[in-house]
């Protein structure tokens, strides 16, 4: 099987990003950034999306996240990440420098169908929206709505 190029999968990411209508950018090394505003709170995510690995065939997805998240020390902050980890299968969650964070990577070498590649990375989205709603002890209602929305979009392609 052939194995996936970086500029093969970042034209892949690119459709995703634009079929879910979502505004991104992309730097000088070819990584695309979304940021994403889920609420009224003004809760952020600024996530990237990479190619990396030996030929690009890795994606990688960091999630930082931001805005009115609740004050914790560093070991509560710390007890947060893993009862997340724990429970979750993904985004996993990391405390660096007052922040957390979140990662996940998808091995493409063996060229997953686009389908495939654009639910992982919506997955990882709707997942990233609960890990907010979960640290500020919203997580039930806005996480309905969020996957409603990215659901609906999917089917349009």
């Amino acid at each position: 099987m052939k194995n996936e190029s970086p500029r093969k999968l970042g034209r892949r990411i690119e459709r995703f990003l634009r079929s879910a209508r979502l505004k991104y950018m992309v730097d000088q090394d070819g990584d695309y950034h979304v940021a994403l505003r889920l609420d009224e709170d003004n809760l952020r995510m600024h996530i990237i999306f990479m190619c990396e690995g030996l030929r690009g065939e890795i994606l990688s997805i960091l999630i930082r996240f931001e805005g009115k998240i609740p004050q914790l020390s560093p070991e509560e902050a710390l007890q947060k990440a893993n009862e997340w980890n724990l429970t979750r299968r993904w985004p996993r969650i990391y405390w660096k420098e007052g922040y957390f964070y979140g990662d996940f990577h998808l091995d493409t070498e063996l060229n997953i169908s686009y389908k495939a590649l654009a639910q992982n990375i919506l997955h990882v989205i709707v997942a990233s929206a609960q890990f907010l709603m979960y640290i500020t002890g919203r997580e039930i209602g806005l996480i309905e709505e969020i996957k409603r929305h990215m659901v609906a979009i999917l089917r349009l392609n």
